[in-house]
């Protein structure tokens, strides 16, 4: 479980900042691709694996779950 620690807390980053901003972009592809081409980088993970948690964000979101 200790090993996976950076990959959660990076996780966590990414779904405060999809709650404080997708409502201002577009698509989550736009997002993922804000989040990884941001300078400097909140999470330095793929646009692939940024894109997966997103997609995991939003299904949260809308079963009312978080």
């Amino acid at each position: 479980a200790s090993r996976h620690k950076e990959g959660r807390s990076c996780k966590e980053d990414v779904f405060k900042w999809a709650d404080e901003n997708m409502k201002s972009l577009g698509s989550m592809d736009e997002a993922a691709d804000v989040l990884t081409d941001m300078k400097p980088k909140l999470v330095p993970y793929t646009r692939r694996t940024v894109r997966k948690w997103l997609t995991e964000w939003n299904k949260l979101r809308s079963a009312g779950t978080a």
